[in-house]
C-alpha cells in the first residue's frame, strides 16, 4: 500500500489538527481529510475516526464543491 502525507492544512492547535493524505486501497486512490490527535506521552500524531475519504478521481469536483458550496 502506498501512502503520501501532505501535512496539516493549518497549524495544529491544542493537540489536534487536520491532515491531507492520499493512499491506495484495493487498486483505488483515495484523498483523506482527517482529524489527527497528538499523543501526549511521546508526541506522535495518530488519525481519529473524524474525517472523510474520497476517491481521487472525484477529488477535484469535491474540492470545488466544498469551496463554492455547490
Amino acid at each position: 500500500m502506498s501512502e503520501y502525507d501532505f501535512g496539516f492544512i493549518a497549524p495544529p492547535e491544542n493537540g489536534k489538527g487536520i491532515k491531507v493524505t492520499v493512499n491506495q486501497f484495493r487498486n483505488q486512490w483515495y484523498v483523506h481529510l482527517r482529524e489527527y490527535m497528538e499523543d501526549q506521552d511521546d508526541g506522535t500524531w495518530f488519525p481519529t475516526k473524524k474525517g472523510i475519504a474520497v476517491k481521487a478521481e472525484h477529488g477535484r469536483h469535491t474540492a470545488d464543491s466544498i469551496v463554492t458550496g455547490k
